[in-house]
């Protein structure tokens, strides 16, 4: 067997990769959790005003995403 030293691993393959894929995949669902509220709430509330104020801010989030 050959001992892989950390220095060696993919970034995927390390802890630290590993850590860093889990935190933006909870990021991504977190976000998505915000996004299905804000929808939920525009269409219990039909202010064009607030779909106005609220969506470019979600579609920059899913931008960033």
């Amino acid at each position: 067997m050959v001992r892989v030293k950390p220095s060696q691993w993919s970034d995927e393959t390390s802890p630290e990769g590993m850590k860093e894929q889990m935190r933006i995949e909870s990021n991504a669902i977190f976000s998505g959790l915000r996004l299905v509220k804000c929808f939920i709430f525009i269409k219990n509330t039909h202010y064009l005003w607030f779909v106005m104020e609220v969506f470019p801010y979600m579609f920059r989030d899913a931008i960033l995403l």
